[in-house]
């Protein structure tokens, strides 16, 4: 399935959001061969693209597609709050975690 998705496995945890919006799960990275597929199968629509991996803060981004184009890229750099936000927003957990503006980044709250 590599080959196709670009990623381990097939997606699993698919969800349909009431506002035209899925989610779905992959194994190690962004499936970014099958999303530009579904772009170009739908040329007229702009896709919103949000990913994060599970490890909190790491390979994370968005950017917007249009009929296989990608633009408005928001690649982030590992590590950055940014990157944290964008997990918190696809997986949760903020409540672990505390911005220290001392550091300037996310530390986990183990208290």
């Amino acid at each position: 399935m590599r080959g196709h998705w670009g990623t381990k496995w097939n997606s699993h945890q698919f969800r349909l959001g009431s506002d035209a919006s899925c989610t779905f799960e992959t194994a190690w990275t962004h499936p970014g061969p099958i999303i530009e597929a579904l772009s170009r199968q739908h040329p007229q629509l702009v896709l919103e693209v949000s990913y994060a991996d599970e490890d909190i803060g790491i390979n994370a981004g968005r950017y917007s597609i249009k009929n296989g184009k990608w633009f408005d890229a928001g690649w982030v750099l590992d590590g950055s709050r940014e990157a944290y936000e964008i997990a918190f927003a696809l997986w949760g957990g903020e409540e672990d975690y505390r911005w220290d503006g001392a550091l300037h980044h996310y530390v986990y709250d183990d208290d």
